[in-house]
């Protein structure tokens, strides 16, 4: 067999592949021999049948049965005495097949791109240290106290904040009992045109309230639609905050002696703690932008079309989508899949050059830490992982997490102080 091997680009390799004659009229023979293995023709025992026979009897689906026993054969043995790993099925061209001549074909595979990523140590980086300010603590001290407010019922039109017990039927529908709820004004979970109509209503107001429905509803019958609803306002109630106080600090923290001042270090210093991640992530993530700067390439489109190709099918199980829907879903996708190519293969390479690795037992050691803190025996969370196809996840995972601590142990980095909100902003 003869192969030859064309790179173009670097992520796909072109095979020539010819199967000499003598090759083919092998397997040939193979095919009809196992052909003749199961054939019945009356005046012969089974397996019995002559060759010539059995062969006529293949007719011309002789030639289909001999491609997909001769090509997969002679493509395998290309990728290995070739050391190419495919990242997805190949795709075969240009095949020359005639009686009495070498079978030729031409088969392109993706592969992962051969890097060698330079420029990576010592890359100077600025890492943001927060500080965490007293508004940002009272902020907190604020949705601990909202979170723990209790409705109390008050004379007034309702404002934005408020509780409002409401009574409401939708229009047409006046011979089911009406429907109580209780919506909060501006609440997250409350439709805009609700807070709207009952912002100002008092309690035995009567509104009619337009709920219009986006155009991208799930539910098509309703999607860019409106309905209306009859609403009567049974109660306005106020949240009433609990007092700042000791007692206050020892319901959040669930500790007897808390006081306010406990409370208050321990917000900054999960505060503290949060920012400090943040900017770790933000950190890792300017490093590593860098380094792709440094060292461009570019991913296999097979392998980045496959992967929107199956996003596009997952949306549409949920909606059919037409084509032009599905085009601009497809492109919306397609920046962002590369990237976590790219991403993947720069780790991948780095891993390479460092000799960094994962053994059985760094994984059993991270089931086991995690086994720890969900309280599990670590043999049923491999055992569950293993079931699920998370082992090769918490491999890739893990593999990450080394190489970009190895990026900032190499990396030069500049550490400044900046206010927390625009870190987070």
């Amino acid at each position: 067999m003869k192969v030859t091997v064309t790179e173009e680009p670097a992520w796909k390799r072109v095979l020539d592949i010819e199967v000499d004659n003598d090759q083919v009229e092998k397997e040939k023979k193979a095919v009809i021999e196992s052909f003749r293995k199961t054939l019945n023709l009356p005046g012969f025992r089974k397996g019995k049948v002559p060759f010539e026979l059995a062969e006529k009897h293949l007719g011309d689906s002789l030639g289909n049965e001999l491609l997909q026993r001769v090509i997969p054969r002679a493509l395998d043995e290309a990728l290995r005495e070739n050391s190419i790993r495919p990242l997805g099925d190949p795709s075969i061209d240009d095949l020359h097949f005639e009686p009495g001549e070498p079978l030729k074909f031409k088969a392109s595979v993706e592969i992962a791109p051969e890097l060698e990523i330079t420029g990576y140590k010592g890359l100077a980086v600025t890492k943001e240290v927060p500080n965490v300010d007293s508004d940002m603590i009272d902020e907190t001290f604020d949705a601990l106290r909202e979170q723990r407010a209790t409705p109390g019922p008050v004379d007034r039109p309702a404002k934005a904040g408020d509780i409002v017990k409401i009574s409401y039927l939708e229009q047409g529908t006046e011979d089911q009992d009406p429907i109580e709820a209780e919506l909060e004004i501006g609440g997250e979970r409350t439709p805009e045109a609700f807070s709207k109509g009952l912002e100002g209503a008092a309690a035995g107001d009567k509104k009619a309230i337009d709920l219009p429905f986006p155009d991208d509803y799930p539910d098509v019958e309703l999607a860019g639609k409106a309905k209306t609803f009859d609403v009567e306002v049974v109660e306005v109630q106020e949240k009433v905050w609990p007092e700042l106080d000791d007692s206050f600090a020892q319901g959040v923290m669930g500790k007897e002696d808390a006081t306010v001042e406990m409370l208050r270090e321990q917000i900054q210093l999960n505060h503290e703690a949060e920012a400090q991640m943040h900017a770790q992530r933000v950190l890792t993530d300017s490093l590593v932008g860098k380094i792709l700067e440094l060292n461009p390439f570019d991913v296999p489109q097979g392998l980045v079309n496959r992967t929107i190709e199956r996003i596009v099918a997952q949306a549409e199980e949920q909606k059919p989508l037409p084509e032009e829907e599905k085009q601009k879903l497809a492109d919306s996708y397609r920046e962002g899949v590369e990237n976590r190519y790219r991403f993947d293969f720069l780790i991948n390479a780095l891993a390479k050059q460092e000799e960094i690795q994962v053994s059985d037992k760094d994984l059993d050691k991270e089931i086991e830490g995690f086994a720890s803190r969900e309280n599990q025996p670590a043999a049923k969370i491999k055992a569950q992982l293993k079931k699920e196809g998370g082992l090769d996840r918490l491999y890739d995972d893990l593999l990450k997490r080394r190489v970009t601590e190895k990026l900032l142990e190499l990396a030069d980095i500049t550490e400044v102080s900046v206010d927390i909100k625009a870190q987070e902003g």
